[in-house]
């Protein structure tokens, strides 16, 4: 069941704050997503109500984009596992901070060139480029990107693994 936290829910003032205090957005709803599945109902539930979207992968956005005022935010900060894969790969969710996957990584002698703010989502900072430390040496975080899950403006569900091209 979709977790949709509104204005007067306990939990709204904690979830619908941003990284830059300055900015004071206010959603009419926060979708709290932890599965792919839930992202679409939330996209049909947007759709249905006549909401602008906004996607909070992490917890992090200096300029506020990962907010809105009386629009949904889907909120991805639940959908945070991170587990190592054969051949030196990660299957990270969006939601996944900076932070965690340092700590996943470094304890396994692994590298991911990302940024340096450890309370970024791999989400938004992969689509962003992910410029770090390590880029002139290793390439963005994007350039590591080798397969995504995605849902559409319509709730629809893509990947890579059927459609290549969606990574460019």
């Amino acid at each position: 069941t979709l977790d949709l936290v509104s204005p007067g829910d306990e939990r709204y003032e904690v979830v619908r704050r941003g990284f830059n205090k300055r900015i004071d957005k206010r959603p009419a709803v926060i979708a709290m997503c932890t599965s792919t599945a839930e992202v679409a109902e939330a996209m049909s539930v947007a759709r249905d109500r006549d909401l602008t979207v906004a996607v909070k992968s992490g917890g992090h956005c200096m300029e506020g984009f990962s907010s809105n005022d009386d629009g949904m935010v889907i909120n991805l900060s639940q959908m945070n596992s991170i587990r190592a894969v054969s051949g030196g790969r990660l299957v990270v969710q969006p939601g996944c901070t900076l932070g965690a996957i340092y700590d996943y990584t470094l304890e396994r002698g692994m590298l991911l060139p990302t940024g340096s703010c450890g309370t970024v989502g791999i989400g938004g900072l992969t689509l962003g480029g992910g410029y770090g430390l390590f880029a002139r040496k290793y390439g963005l975080t994007c350039d590591h990107l080798v397969q995504a899950t995605m849902v559409d403006g319509y709730g629809d569900v893509h990947s890579t693994r059927d459609d290549a091209e969606l990574l460019w």
